[in-house]
């Protein structure tokens, strides 16, 4: 039984570190679902 946790853990772990985005080669792409004449401010940080 401590096998497969161990195995299973390992593989959640791996397929996250693959998940991650290359940060020099990314875009985001913002869709802003708001009534006119509102207003949104958003704070970005790299």
């Amino acid at each position: 039984m401590k096998q497969l946790l161990l195995t299973t853990l390992t593989l959640l772990i791996s397929f996250t570190a693959f998940g991650q985005i290359n940060l020099q080669d990314s875009t985001v792409q913002v869709i802003g679902y708001w009534d006119k004449n509102e207003t949104q401010s958003y704070v970005i940080i790299n």
